[in-house]
C-alpha cells in the first residue's frame, strides 16, 4: 500500500496516538498528546499536525467534539513499521512457548498448546492447527468478547460467525501463508468480507514435521506489537 509522504514527527505522533489508542481505547485529543508526550512543539502546532494527519487519511474524528482514532491506513503504516524492526529476543514469548515443546510426541496437545500459548502473548483470540487437519484450536476468546468495541450487537455477532467458520475460511489465506513471517490483514484488507470490522494475523509454523497454521484475530485496535513479537517468537522457536 502506498503512503503519502508525512514528516518524522508526523509519524511519531500518529505512532504515539495509537499506542495510546490500544491502551484506552478512546479518541485521542491533541490536548492528552501535549499531555502524556514530550513532542516540545506548541499546543497549536500539534493540533496543525493532527489535522494533517486526518486530511491525509491516517486519522478520523469519529464525534465533532472528539478527539481523533486511527483508520485502517493509520494502522497499516504502523504495522508495518513493527514489520520492518522486528525484536526478536523476546525472552517472555520463549518462556510461554516452551510448553509447546513438552508436547512434541503428540501433535493434537502441541496445537491446542499453542494456541493457549499465544493468545496469552497477544491478548487476542487466537486458532492453531494443521493445514491437514479440519479442526483447529481455538483460545482467548473471552479476551476479545471484553473489548468495548464487541459491545455492539452486530459486531459480537460477526465475530461470533469469524469464531464457528475459521477452519472453512482458511481456504482465504492461502498466498498469505505462502510468506515468511505474519501476514497482517487490518480492515477492509481482509479476504474475508465478514471480517473487514476486525484484523488478521496468519502465520504458517511447523510442529512436529507438520506444516501447521496460526491465526490472531481482534478489533482494529489490537495490540499489534505484542501480536506480531508473539507470532515472530513461535517461528524463532519452532525453526
Amino acid at each position: 500500500m502506498e503512503h503519502i509522504m508525512i514528516t518524522d514527527r508526523q509519524k511519531s505522533i500518529l505512532f504515539a496516538m495509537i499506542e495510546e489508542h490500544v491502551k484506552t481505547a478512546q479518541p485521542i485529543s491533541s490536548q492528552m498528546v501535549c499531555e502524556t508526550f514530550d513532542f516540545d512543539v506548541s499546543p497549536a502546532t500539534m493540533r496543525s499536525e493532527i489535522a494533517r494527519l486526518e486530511e491525509e487519511g491516517y486519522l478520523h474524528q469519529p464525534h465533532t467534539s472528539a478527539g481523533r482514532v486511527p483508520t485502517d491506513k493509520g494502522y497499516r503504516l504502523f504495522v508495518d513499521a513493527l514489520l520492518a524492526h522486528k525484536e526478536r529476543e523476546n525472552k517472555k514469548a520463549r518462556a510461554a512457548l516452551r510448553h509447546v515443546a513438552d508436547c512434541e510426541q503428540e501433535a493434537y496437545a502441541a496445537f491446542a498448546e499453542l494456541a493457549r500459548a499465544v493468545a496469552a502473548l497477544a491478548g487476542s483470540t487466537v486458532f492453531s492447527g494443521s493445514l491437514r487437519s479440519p479442526a483447529f484450536f481455538k483460545a482467548g476468546v473471552h479476551d476479545t468478547l471484553s473489548q468495548p468495541e464487541l459491545e455492539d450487537s452486530s459486531l459480537r455477532k460477526r465475530f461470533g460467525d469469524m469464531v464457528d467458520s475459521i477452519e472453512k475460511d482458511l481456504p482465504a489465506f492461502t498466498s498469505a501463508l505462502a510468506h515468511d513471517g505474519p501476514a497482517v490483514f487490518i480492515g477492509k484488507e481482509n479476504p474475508l468480507s465478514k471480517a473487514r470490522d476486525f484484523s488478521m494475523l496468519v502465520s504458517r509454523c511447523k510442529i512436529l514435521g507438520g506444516d501447521g497454521v496460526v491465526v490472531i484475530l481482534g478489533p482494529k485496535r489490537m495490540n499489534y506489537r505484542k501480536s506480531i513479537d508473539a507470532l515472530d517468537a513461535l517461528c524463532d522457536f519452532l525453526d
